[in-house]
């Protein structure tokens, strides 16, 4: 009995030595805090932390500002060009009481200072609205 205890307690010491090398380890796609820049409640200038994949992509964008409605089912890389016609209209059918979701999506190939957004009601065909401040979440996630 007393040989079971002393592998049992030399086991557990050995187990209790590895531990901190198991933490120690960075996760994948950890970031080093070090590299990042102190953060400010003012505007800044945009970290250059990424870069597209693709540059020419951006260089065959026409110059200007382009505005298309987007599916949410899609992640959009702020760095990377859109390969997204510019689509103006939004048409959506739905029962009473479902959500239904689209998003905004907003690129540029040139350097914006400022882009400024006005919402409208929503209206359907016969004229019925639905008010912009009671049914539009609007939020700018990421802006390049």
């Amino acid at each position: 009995m007393l040989y079971i205890k002393r592998i049992g307690a030399i086991a557990c010491l050995l187990h209790l030595l590895q531990a901190p090398a198991a933490f120690a380890q960075r996760t994948p796609g950890e970031v080093d805090s070090s590299l990042l820049p102190a953060q400010y409640a003012h505007y800044q200038p945009e970290y250059t932390l990424d870069a597209p994949v693709n540059k020419q992509a951006w260089l065959d964008q026409k110059s200007g500002l382009h505005v298309s409605f987007v599916s949410t089912d899609r992640a959009w890389f702020r760095t990377e060009a859109p390969d997204q016609k510019d689509a103006v209209l939004w048409e959506a059918a739905g029962w009473r009481g479902e959500r239904l979701n689209t998003e905004i999506l907003i690129w540029s190939p040139d350097t914006l200072e400022q882009v400024r957004v006005n919402l409208a009601n929503l209206v359907n065909e016969k004229g019925n609205a639905i008010p912009k401040f009671k049914q539009i979440l609007f939020a700018w996630p990421m802006c390049r």
